[in-house]
């Protein structure tokens, strides 16, 4: 264990660097103070709300489906007309208001460059399936022929037998296999 390298890393590193993170907690504490002094909003609700703001729209969707599942097995769903509301002219407002959905992308099919092109009359996937030729042929191309196979050398009786005569390394598994060998030849 290197403990002056440790503390050098501490001192040089780590510390300089809660220091900076520090220093923009107290700009980060500073922000949401004013959000709450001059916008009147909880910091803790305005944390929710820019945490949603930048996931990703799948994760937003799921968080959004399950606030609002809860809020309404809880009965909170609708905010009732204050005064001032009552002066605008609102009767009040949904806890969670509704949006224009975001279209899906659609996905296209490219067909290949040499694929006839479908008329849309196919009944099923298969049948426009069937009408691309197969590249590699009809026959299975993951098996060797019975040449390629014949070609293949240092498979089976073909590898060169070991020579029992030779020293294994010493300190090595075969060392130690021989050493046991050995033993039991001299019993």
């Amino acid at each position: 264990m290197d403990f002056d390298k440790a503390v050098s890393l501490y001192r040089q590193d780590i510390k300089p660097a809660i220091s900076k993170v520090g220093e923009h907690a107290q700009e980060v504490s500073t922000a949401y103070k004013a959000i709450k002094k001059h916008c009147n909003i909880p910091p803790s609700i305005a944390r929710f709300c820019f945490r949603l703001a930048e996931e990703e729209d799948t994760k937003r969707d799921v968080q959004l489906r399950a606030l609002n599942g809860l809020l309404q097995k809880l009965g909170i769903g609708v905010i009732a007309a204050d005064l001032v509301d009552q002066a605008q002219g609102s009767a009040g407002t949904s806890v969670i208001p509704s949006a224009q959905a975001k279209p899906r992308p659609n996905l296209v099919v490219v067909p290949a460059a040499d694929a006839p092109v479908a008329d849309g009359t196919e009944t099923d996937l298969t049948d426009a399936a069937n009408t691309v030729p197969n590249p590699i042929g009809t026959e299975n191309p993951f098996e060797a022929t019975p040449e390629e196979l014949n070609k293949q050398a240092g498979r089976g009786k073909a590898r060169k037998a070991k020579d029992d005569g030779a020293e294994p390394a010493y300190g090595s598994g075969a060392a130690a296999v021989k050493a046991m060998k050995d033993a039991g030849k001299t019993k």
